[in-house]
């Protein structure tokens, strides 16, 4: 059953992005959302995301707020025209009580915006700059799990995060062989994403973040309409469910590992 006492962390949302992110937040807050991280994903939304999370700091100052900065595989092509040097000096010189981590960064072959080769040389240089400023990597990865993991097996050198965990079991079990956690979004909770809920229920409790990925992949019952940080409650629920385990677990279980996991 529902716990009145528990909060949520929502490991990874893009709310810098919204109209007005203070009013999302706030609403957040009134309904159990205890902590975000705000996800960059371009130069622009990375430098986006750590204005936004210096202001929101400032008006919410009981709520844990902080940011990564990264380049999505979409925008790798692009980001070697010259965006990401400036990316990575923003990521160097930016304050580390606010910024705590490098990503989404990774793999997309479903979309393929960007050439591969493009992808994997973007992925590669965050991988290091991770490595070389200790910040966990924050990794998307689609339709491309066995070079995700042949890449971060030869270059990784830091904590891992999978973010909006895709996968079954078997890729599962292929993460938690990293120093990682796993990221589960409202995809968990779609019908056709059996596979997806099989791994949930098998994730340890110790290495399980929860998401909304927001405004994107609204769970249960409200897909189709924008997401919002306080549905991360809802995947949370669900996989309590699947676990049988009660919903105060998973809130303070995902919300220490989301604190661990990036240092806060």
């Amino acid at each position: 059953m529902p716990s009145e006492g528990s909060l949520w962390f929502d490991s990874h949302c893009h709310i810098q992005e919204d109209p007005d992110p203070a009013s999302t937040l706030a609403l957040g807050i009134a309904n159990g959302l205890g902590g975000a991280v705000l996800v960059g994903t371009t130069l622009a939304t990375t430098q986006l995301a750590l204005e936004v999370a210096e202001e929101l700091r400032l008006e919410f100052r009981d709520f844990s707020l902080v940011t990564t900065g990264g380049i999505h595989p979409h925008d790798a092509t692009e980001a070697l025209k010259g965006d990401y040097e400036k990316f990575e000096k923003v990521v160097r010189t930016s304050s580390r009580e606010i910024l705590k981590g490098i990503g989404e960064c990774g793999l997309d072959y479903f979309y393929d915006y960007s050439d591969h080769g493009s992808q994997r040389e973007i992925f590669i240089r965050q991988i290091e700059l991770a490595n070389s400023t200790s910040l966990p990597l924050v990794i998307h990865t689609r339709d491309a799990w066995d070079d995700t993991f042949a890449i971060l097996a030869d270059h990784a050198d830091t904590k891992l995060v999978f973010h909006c965990f895709t996968g079954g079991p078997e890729e599962l079990d292929k993460c938690l062989e990293f120093d990682s956690v796993v990221s589960f979004s409202g995809i968990v909770t779609f019908k056709k994403s059996q596979e997806n809920a099989a791994a949930a229920k098998k994730c340890p409790l110790s290495r399980l973040l929860v998401e909304t990925d927001s405004p994107y992949l609204t769970p249960v019952p409200f897909r189709g309409q924008r997401n919002l940080p306080q549905y991360v409650k809802l995947v949370g629920e669900f996989i309590a469910d699947l676990k049988g385990i009660d919903y105060e677990s998973v809130a303070d279980a995902t919300f220490a590992n989301t604190i661990r996991a990036f240092g806060i």
